[in-house]
């Protein structure tokens, strides 16, 4: 029996064999021959899914085989892996600016042409191998020389020489590529004309376009079958806003043997192209959300991931469900716990104010929905005690809507259990599946290392850990070890500026929890779950260009929950994984605060502990005196 996690995550790069699960209606899509715009934060699987498409995972990797067996997937195209940073796209955003926008466009695009294309000779090279019919060396000549008649730039100045077979040509392509990529990164700007004679100088992506359909032609011919060619680009966010502009003019033009998938952390600008008048529209390319999925598309996506590591240490494993392990989430449950274990007077209180509203006729009614063993209605009668609020009885006129106010209190459950855990000076506690979901905040890694976890802290094997039921009180230790460890992360991400990034995220995390947690006046229960975040974006431009890097760099990385990037506002939370490190809602945030620049470049230029504290104290109060976002029990 093994007693490694099977949920032990490394990204895609650091690992020998990857791990593969398809979700089936997503990658239909990607591997349709419309081109796809993939767009999530980090740790969403756009690398994983990329490299799925890409024609040597597929040939190599026999998990991957047996996924897109399953899911009657990898047919039909030929799939390249380009990872953007690895080009020299950033050279050439700063080489030859004082060109005009369609040479520069050009030169660009030429370049990332280059790189595809011989991916796509290689690709093919290695294909003729595998043909079943035999592939003769002249129809090789044939293709390269098509190429090379169209663009006899390309040989020029080169120690090739025609006849040239698939393989060569891709060498040849390399070593134009690698002239480019000298000039660009030393600086040197040769003129038009000697750059002319060199390098086929054409239209935005149509030495691509050409290429490919001369590939695509030699493919069919060979091996009697349908086929485009799929250009997958991972972590394009690298491309400058000119060179995104420039791609989606090549998308724009792009033939029927040729689409791509580019995948981003954020929605750049995926719209507007260099010709003047002509923009990408739907009818150009899919936009795919990761981190917008619906929750049961998520759930569904998570346990297969789980199901696929599980099997790999123990074959016959059953496919995954999150809920027979953890259960699924009852507040008042939880609270019951909380409420007997504390000797707090208040705590007796609150539990027999719960146990006489069970036995009114009001809840009585509502009780037969939850079941007839249901823990009694903490959270409704605290509820109801803090806010002084009157059931309907019986012979009110009120008496008709009280499922209506009955859904009103339910609205409140989440702030509910955060205040009254609040008032009784107890830790918040996350446990259950419903929590471990909703923390995950639609990121696989976030699920995986929460699950990790989890299974670390029960010291049981695979096995018994599959067929176990975790109790509570090891899920919540579990959780908060699991946002703590995450938050501590900070300092060591991937972000440009960590120390800024950690002071930012921190005081927001705080900021959140005193909005969903202050009992004085009951102020957090009028208000329920804020910590939605608006900024002017024009302010965060002209005032502190600073503050929206980190905000955006924050949330790529998947400490911040980015919700809306417009040009008048950016609209944004904590992400959920850090709810247990901070005690907020574990659904993160509801409710709109709006907040200035200064007071966010504030919580980072501040180092003193004590004063940061006490500035997230003021603007906590200050943004609690806006009026209550949810009525009850209207007239």
């Amino acid at each position: 029996m093994s007693t490694e996690s099977p949920f032990t995550l490394k990204r895609f790069e650091y690992e020998r064999t990857h791990l593969y699960y398809l979700p089936k209606q997503v990658f239909s899509r990607l591997e349709g021959k419309k081109t796809v715009y993939l767009i999530g934060s980090r740790g969403t699987g756009k690398t994983t899914l990329l490299n799925a498409l890409n024609w040597e995972e597929q040939r190599g990797n026999q998990e991957l085989k047996e996924r897109l067996a399953e899911i009657k997937a990898g047919r039909g195209y030929v799939g390249l892996y380009v990872k953007v940073p690895e080009t020299v796209a950033a050279a050439f955003e700063r080489w030859m600016p004082t060109a005009d926008e369609t040479f520069r466009s050009m030169i660009f695009c030429l370049y990332l042409d280059l790189v595809w294309i011989q991916a796509a000779l290689d690709a093919t090279a290695a294909r003729i191998l595998f043909m079943k019919r035999p592939v003769t060396i002249a129809s090789e000549h044939a293709t390269t020389h098509k190429i090379l008649d169209r663009f006899p730039e390309l040989i020029v100045d080169s120690k090739f020489k025609e006849p040239l077979s698939i393989k060569a040509m891709s060498s040849l392509v390399y070593e134009k590529r690698r002239a480019l990529e000298r000039w660009c990164t030393a600086g040197i700007e040769p003129s038009r004309e000697a750059m002319s004679k060199v390098l086929p100088f054409a239209q935005v992506g149509e030495v691509g376009r050409y290429v490919v359909g001369e590939l695509v032609s030699f493919i069919e011919a060979s091996a009697n079958e349908e086929v485009h060619l799929k250009v997958c680009l991972d972590e394009a966010e690298c491309l400058s806003t000119f060179q995104q502009r420039a791609l989606n003019t090549v998308v724009r033009l792009a033939t029927a043997s040729l689409s791509f998938i580019v995948s981003y952390v954020r929605a750049g600008d995926v719209t507007n192209t260099i010709m003047e008048h002509i923009s990408l529209q739907e009818a150009d390319r899919d936009l795919i959300y990761l981190d917008q999925m619906g929750d049961a598309e998520f759930g569904e996506l998570a346990e297969g991931v789980a199901t696929v590591r599980l099997r790999r240490v123990t074959k016959d494993a059953p496919t995954f469900r999150t809920r027979d392990i953890l259960g699924n989430l009852d507040i008042n449950e939880l609270l019951l716990e909380i409420l007997q274990a504390s000797a707090a007077p208040e705590a007796k209180k609150i539990l027999r104010s719960a146990e006489q509203l069970a036995q009114t006729q009001y809840y009585v009614d509502i009780r037969d929905e939850e079941g007839p063993k249901s823990p009694p209605p903490i959270y409704q009668a605290y509820l109801i005690d803090r806010l002084d609020l009157q059931t309907p009885s019986p012979d009110s006129e009120r008496w008709q809507r009280r499922r209506q106010h009955s859904a009103e209190i339910r609205k409140r459950m989440v702030i509910a259990y955060l205040c009254l855990c609040k008032e009784l000076k107890t830790q918040v506690k996350y446990a259950s599946a419903d929590m471990l979901f909703q923390m995950s905040d639609k990121c696989i890694r976030d699920y995986l290392n929460q699950m990790d976890a989890i299974f670390e802290v029960t010291g049981k094997s695979v096995e018994q850990f599959c067929a176990a039921t975790i109790p509570w009180d090891k899920q919540h230790s579990a959780l908060w070890s699991a946002s703590v460890r995450k938050k501590d992360a900070i300092p060591k991400s991937e972000v440009g500026a960590p120390i800024e990034t950690l002071l930012l995220i921190d005081a927001l995390g705080q900021l959140t929890a005193r909005l969903q947690t202050t009992t004085t006046q009951n102020k957090s229960l009028r208000s329920s779950e804020r910590g939605i975040f608006s900024v002017d974006k024009n302010a965060l431009s002209t005032q502190s260009g600073q503050t929206l890097r980190l905000i955006l760099e924050a949330a790529e990385a998947g400490f911040l929950k980015l919700l809306e990037d417009k040009n008048g506002a950016i609209r944004f939370r904590v992400h959920c994984s850090l709810a247990a490190a901070y005690g907020f809602s574990y659904r993160g945030a509801y409710y709109d605060s709006a907040i200035k620049v200064q007071d966010l470049k504030a919580f980072y230029d501040e180092k003193d502990e004590g004063t940061r504290n006490k500035r997230i104290s003021a603007l906590g109060d200050h943004l609690l005196q806006e009026p209550s976002t949810m009525p009850m029990f209207e007239n």
